[in-house]
């Protein structure tokens, strides 16, 4: 429901914006006011569109205008072709350029200007073709540098109990400074480097550990919730064979083969206890342990069969073919085994 407030009168109206709902979008509305014709450029958080609302110049009942498709003002897609939306919305009367329209050429116009949500500043031309030119629209003036009223200096006049440290002292059109502070010398120089002034402390931006935080005590408290819901009344456990349906309850799919391993170090006698089931809950919704493949692979490893010892028989067998056979030389260096010829022999 949207309203607007003519005069004294609260004016409730139709739906202004079409739109469709977004996810972590608010619904709210921006306008900008053209006195002059009496009309409002509406936005919606939740559209692209900007409408245009027109008060009937006779009747003075308000009325959504829409004009043909190709003139509609929409904000641009982004670069993943989904829509942008609304973030403001200003009116500029001081352009100065002219407008072409197909085949005509209009003088400056209205200029309706509209940040988006990819950070863009989109302006719109608001053309009359009914009218020639737009008296209201007029380049802008020359900021006036002459001060409107003057401003008499005067020197602070000495009192018993002078101002301790400096201060203000404002009467009607007179600003006194009065410190007590030593003027800087000129020749004193003074350090401007990053981070070496010591007027230019930062604290540390914390942002987003404390976001983290933040989202861990949701997860937290959800999955305490959650658990109490599944527990019977008063309990802090529920049975093993109720796992499944808890871990469906949080949104999350189970498997069998995957989570057996995680309900088997959960499980103390045939029960799961709500403090051990929501430390591991967040625990794994934030990464901070792997928990399926480590107990998975832990799992593996300690259901290997240990390697069987070999006897001494196997043993000595193993080495005989690196004994050399009598009648025959070997090679300390590298371990060859020669025939029964002697050395002399060759």
């Amino acid at each position: 429901m949207a309203c607007i407030f003519d005069g004294s009168k609260c004016v409730e109206l139709d739906e202004v914006v079409g739109f469709f709902d977004v996810k972590n979008r608010r619904h709210q509305y921006f306008s900008a006011f053209l006195p002059d014709w009496r009309m409002f450029f509406i936005g919606c958080s939740l559209s692209a569109d900007i409408e245009l609302l027109v008060s009937d110049p006779e009747g003075g009942e308000w009325e959504l205008w829409k004009p043909l498709e190709k003139y509609q003002a929409r904000l641009p897609m982004n670069a993943e072709d989904e829509e942008s939306f609304p973030m403001g919305l200003a009116l500029n009367l001081n352009s100065t350029l002219s407008v072409p329209v197909d085949e005509d050429t209009f003088p400056p116009v209205p200029i309706l200007s509209c940040t988006n949500t990819e950070g863009l500043l989109v302006n719109f031309a608001f053309v009359d073709t009914t009218v020639q030119e737009v008296d209201f629209v007029k380049s802008p003036l020359v900021f006036e540098t002459k001060p409107t009223r003057d401003v008499q200096v005067k020197e602070a006049q000495n009192t018993a109990e002078p101002l301790a440290g400096g201060g203000l002292l404002l009467s009607p059109n007179t600003v006194s400074n009065v410190s007590t502070e030593e003027s800087p010398s000129p020749n004193k120089a003074i350090s401007h480097e990053y981070g070496q002034n010591d007027e230019n402390e930062f604290a540390e931006s914390d942002d987003e550990s404390s976001d983290e935080e933040e989202e861990r005590k949701e997860e937290e408290e959800k999955a305490r919730t959650t658990f109490r819901t599944i527990a019977s009344d008063g309990t802090n456990f529920i049975a093993s064979e109720q796992f499944p349906k808890l871990f469906k309850a949080m949104g999350s799919t189970y498997s069998e083969e995957e989570h057996a391993s995680t309900l088997e170090s959960l499980e103390k006698d045939g029960k799961v206890y709500e403090a051990d089931f929501v430390s591991w809950y967040v625990n794994w919704i934030f990464g901070d342990e792997d928990s399926d493949s480590d107990e998975d692979d832990a799992a593996t490893s300690s259901s290997a069969k240990p390697a069987e010892m070999k006897s001494k028989e196997e043993i000595a067998a193993a080495f005989s073919k690196f004994t050399a056979k009598e009648g025959s030389w070997k090679c300390d260096v590298c371990m060859v085994n020669g025939g029964s010829r002697n050395i002399g022999e060759y």
